[in-house]
């Protein structure tokens, strides 16, 4: 899980202000990027997260990256070599969102709505997303 805090400093870095949770929900498994500025002046973050699933997956990764469905990748049979049981994709949705601000201090960001695809969500493979 990932934990991120703010900080300010008003001497151009040579003190600190204190350190501050920054949440965006309940549990922490937001992961949030550099935020840019866009031109009507609120600030957006792209955004990615793991949700634990209710019901781990356990069929071979192939197959549910085959799945068209959530029921249809629940009913697959197990993975025999049994690979399945330790991904993250099993255990978790992984998704992305967006976050906005229109702090220049970065405070009070609000979540929009996510991208959730398919049973095994946003596959990493390759060094990039599918």
């Amino acid at each position: 899980m990932w934990h991120y805090f703010r900080m300010e400093s008003m001497d151009n870095g040579v003190t600190w202000g204190p350190r501050e949770a920054v949440r965006i929900r309940e549990t922490d498994n937001v992961m949030f990027g550099r935020p840019i500025r866009l031109e009507n002046g609120e600030y957006l973050s792209p955004t990615s997260f793991f949700e634990q699933r209710p019901v781990p997956l356990s069929g071979a990764i192939p197959a549910l990256a085959q799945a068209k469905s959530e029921a249809e990748a629940l009913a697959l049979p197990p993975d025999p070599e049994g690979k399945t049981v330790t991904d993250k994709f099993a255990t978790h949705l992984h998704g992305c969102s967006a976050l906005t601000t229109s702090d220049p201090a970065l405070r009070g960001w609000t979540e929009h709505a996510g991208i959730r695809n398919r049973p095994l969500g946003l596959l990493e493979k390759h060094g990039g997303c599918n």
